[in-house]
């Protein structure tokens, strides 16, 4: 019996190993990698809704929300659930448009996400700059 309880240990230990410390690039590629693109391409569909509702309204304004107050609209347009990895708010800065997705208090809790922001920021009539990631926590996942 020690014959196989022994090599299936040192076995199962490796394999293990191999795991926590490859977790950061595993992390990147599969687990939060799909769910980051999700978010990117819903930002990228709110910046477009959003220059529409600008150029259709001659207040010359955008529709600002916050995560809670997410018109129905908007919504819809991206087909959203009542529960989703990431929540979105739009406001302005500066007389810049700033869209941002962050990771839901529920996927982080979950540990299905890490804490995370992407923001894209837009002027009046700009295109929107190149959204940027980033962490909301000074930790990384992984043993180191």
């Amino acid at each position: 019996m020690e014959r196989v309880l022994i090599p299936l240990n040192w076995a199962c230990g490796t394999l293990l190993l191999i795991v926590a410390l490859a977790y950061p690039m595993l992390d990147g590629k599969f687990f939060t990698g799909g769910k980051k693109l999700v978010a990117q391409e819903r930002v990228e569909r709110i910046a477009q809704w959003e220059t529409n509702y600008y150029q259709t309204h001659n207040q010359d304004q955008y529709l600002l929300f916050s995560a809670e107050e997410m018109p129905e609209a908007i919504r819809d347009e991206l087909g959203l659930r009542t529960k989703d990895d990431f929540v979105y708010d739009v406001f302005l800065d500066n007389g810049q448009l700033v869209i941002r997705a962050q990771a839901s208090p529920d996927s982080i809790r979950s540990g299905s996400l890490p804490p995370l922001i992407y923001t894209v920021r837009k002027g009046a009539n700009d295109a929107p700059s190149q959204g940027s990631w980033a962490p909301l926590s000074g930790q990384s996942p992984g043993l180191f």
